[in-house]
């Protein structure tokens, strides 16, 4: 335990199916990354890259094994990326991260409390996780009552140098 591998996927709900990203799910991975729209609330520097640029840097995630397709459950229609990358705060490698982000068209849809619910299950049974964490923009209309029905209970906010709350931090322990 320790890494995912992909023989673990893919993870099938009623609405969406995670699974490892495919070559042809880049160009849409791409436009879901340069929507500003979707990418108001992500905490970190905008997104700049020329796109045949970041196509072909993207080729390694499809073999990465912690960023994932989510995809409609019927279709295979890309809805967004998933990852439940390492979180380490406190010296403690079993951390993870649980991180959604969805089409607009996805959104309010039931696809992202049901992804989350997807990964939590195999993040404790596949990792051996002892936590999850989840950090969302402070502004965010959202995500925070999401998490908060998933589990996840609020600790103190992740603070800039200029003392401004940068992120709220969720964390559910496993």
């Amino acid at each position: 335990m320790g890494t995912f591998s992909q023989s673990w996927l893919p993870l099938a709900g009623d609405q969406a199916v995670v699974r490892s990203l495919r070559e042809h799910d880049l160009p849409a991975l791409y436009e879901l990354e340069a929507d500003p729209w979707v990418k108001r609330y992500i905490v970190g520097k905008p997104f700049s890259k020329p796109r045949e640029d970041w196509l072909r840097d993207a080729q390694a995630l499809c073999s990465s094994d912690n960023t994932f397709c989510i995809a409609r459950s019927k279709s295979d229609t890309f809805l967004g990326r998933a990852s439940v990358g390492h979180y380490i705060r406190d010296g403690r490698h079993t951390d993870r991260e649980l991180q959604v982000l969805l089409r607009r068209s996805a959104v309010g849809s039931g696809v992202g409390r049901e992804v989350c619910t997807l990964l939590m299950k195999a993040a404790k049974e596949y990792l051996g996780a002892t936590r999850l964490f989840a950090e969302v923009h402070p502004g965010h209309p959202h995500s925070p009552a999401l998490v908060h029905s998933l589990g996840f209970k609020e600790e103190e906010p992740r603070i800039a140098s200029d003392g401004q709350v940068v992120a709220r931090i969720f964390v559910f322990n496993v």
